[in-house]
């Protein structure tokens, strides 16, 4: 099971140079306002997601990793389509609607049936977000 965990971190750690090389450069506009690049927070998430998956690379697992039960890759199968299904309904649907939904089933797939902090994924960070991409950053969303 140490090969797959290793490969699959190699797998991340390569998807994360993609993204932080190619990605970034050719997705993301320059603007020459503004205090905040539109490139700073992706390439630092990017790098971070790097930098962690070089040290789980490098670092041995505490105890062995048991392999995934079947139900909990029905669940991973089930989480991917869900946002394949978000990520085609956004230029359709719109930022809102689509992020709101794709929050409920997410804390949903997670098992949070805790009211205040479905409302507050739902009703509380989508909205906001939008806010500050739109207002704050001036850019536009779906």
């Amino acid at each position: 099971m140490v090969v797959i965990e290793r490969l699959t971190t190699l797998g991340l750690l390569l998807a994360g140079l993609a993204v932080y090389r190619v990605a970034i450069p050719t997705q993301v506009e320059d603007i020459d306002y503004g205090t905040l690049n539109p490139r700073t927070i992706p390439q630092i998430a990017a790098l971070a997601i790097v930098t962690l998956a070089a040290v789980q690379l490098l670092l041995p697992a505490a105890r062995p990793v048991d392999a995934p039960s079947p139900r909990g890759l029905v669940r991973a199968l089930a989480v991917f389509v869900t946002v394949t299904l978000a990520v085609l309904a956004l230029p359709r649907v719109g930022f809102l609607p689509v992020s709101a939904g794709l929050a409920l089933a997410l804390c949903l797939f997670m098992g949070e049936r805790r009211l205040p902090w479905l409302i507050l994924s739902v009703a509380v960070i989508p909205p906001g977000l939008w806010l500050v991409v739109t207002r704050l950053l001036d850019r536009s969303l779906p």
